[in-house]
């Protein structure tokens, strides 16, 4: 008796800092505060003791995942402390690449042993995003052109943040969160349709008055899919083309954008949207706008170069870290980290493989992929950004007609705490 009463301590302590690590990463106020930076990394330490607590009397493959995941982490932030970084300071540099790894590790741990806990954190997910975004949707209406101060740590970001108004850390979040409510749109029946219809029409409101291009260009193409009726099993194909075709899309509107920008501007006088659409057309207007698209260029070619030059132990060790581009998460890590990167790459291949494998909705498996592979060549990836591995599959499993052989609950364990 006392053993099951410990264990379920440890259960419930492991579900509260899930819930924290969560929250955290989604909420704008909790984000650049010290304290609540400290707070998480606590409760990262004790849901990894915990979960590895309870995985030691198991033998499975996610062991080699959270290896891999740790591993990495340490080897990081070892590199920063080598490279003149306190340590607290290492950490905090790279707390938002952890965090991210962290949502692998709940999913892999979750998946196998809670299965019903990952529907309890998308909920809990979308809702959080939701509050967050309608204050944030307010603020870019009364103040256009804010999403811009929020992109860096400032004092004006964290002036905004504390006051709950999002930027970079919120957008592309909800950028996944939106694809994910598309799927249930078409999934759920009744009243529940306006349950999520009404979330996901504030959340595409809001990446479409952020401002950010990338983002924008993103919700187009879940959009274009989502109205082609492409989230299905049988034609993956036909979904890569559409995809394909979409960006083509996109990019030709973005070329008559330019073409005819001053009839669109005129057209658009008086209206909030005129604001938006000027900020898009200099963003496109690389003589107009000092380091956008042509100093996005130049850094995504220092990314490519970095691999070549720096495969093995990477710049930031070398002392030549400054040498890569700084945009793109994707590229960047081999040329930073060189080996010690493959931890990083492994665990993401690791997950998404795990997702894809066991979920029949192909088709809004591979629309996710593209898209967060599209936002961590384009940009970098930060914690928030990890929430696709929560609410990807927890959005299958709320629409309760997903049968994944890889995420039932273990019942055969001794202790059988999840049944």
């Amino acid at each position: 008796m006392l053993a099951e009463k410990k264990l379920g301590a440890l259960d419930y302590i492991l579900r509260i800092s899930s819930l924290y690590i969560l929250i955290w990463a989604i909420s704008p106020p909790l984000q650049h505060p010290m304290l609540f930076r400290i707070i998480v990394i606590g409760a990262s330490l004790v849901w990894l003791m915990i979960s590895l607590l309870s995985l030691a009397d198991t033998d499975t493959n996610i062991h080699k995942t959270y290896l891999v995941v740790c591993v990495f982490c340490i080897m990081a932030i070892m590199i920063e402390w080598v490279c003149g970084n306190s340590l607290l300071d290492a950490i905090i540099s790279q707390l938002q690449i952890i965090i991210l790894l962290l949502f692998v590790l709940h999913y892999a741990y979750y998946s196998k042993y809670d299965v019903n806990f990952i529907k309890i954190l998308t909920i809990i997910a979308l809702i959080c995003l939701s509050i967050w975004q309608v204050r944030t949707l307010i603020e870019y209406q009364a103040n256009p052109g804010v999403s811009r101060l929020l992109v860096r740590s400032g004092e004006e970001a964290q002036f905004y943040a504390s006051k709950g108004v999002g930027g970079y850390g919120l957008i592309y979040p909800s950028i996944f969160s939106n694809v994910c409510l598309m799927y249930l749109f078409r999934k759920v029946k009744g009243f529940n349709k306006i349950l999520v219809l009404v979330p996901l029409v504030i959340g595409v409101l809001l990446v479409f008055s952020s401002g950010f291009l990338i983002a924008v260009i993103m919700t187009l193409v879940s959009l274009g899919c989502w109205f082609v009726r492409m989230f299905n099993n049988k034609n993956i194909n036909s979904i890569l083309i559409s995809i394909f075709c979409l960006l083509i899309i996109v990019f030709v509107a973005m070329e008559l954008l330019l073409q005819y920008s001053d009839s669109i501007i005129e057209a658009l006088d008086g209206t909030f949207y005129k604001v938006k659409v000027k900020e898009i057309i200099n963003a496109l207007r690389t003589d107009q706008v000092t380091g956008k698209l042509e100093g996005r260029t130049s850094r995504y070619l220092e990314s490519i170069l970095g691999i070549f030059k720096y495969p093995i132990v990477g710049a930031k060790l070398l002392g030549y870290g400054t040498e890569i581009g700084g945009h793109s998460t994707l590229l960047d890590m081999v040329g930073l980290l060189g080996v010690f990167s493959f931890g990083f790459y492994f665990a993401l291949y690791s997950v998404i493989r795990s997702i894809y494998k066991t979920s029949k909705y192909k088709g809004f498996i591979i629309t996710i992929i593209l898209l967060f592979v599209l936002n961590g060549v384009l940009n970098t990836l930060v914690g928030s950004h990890g929430i696709i591995f929560i609410v990807v599959p927890g959005a299958i499993l709320l629409s309760k007609t997903e049968v994944e052989n890889e995420s039932t609950v273990d019942c055969s364990r001794s202790d059988e705490r999840s049944c």
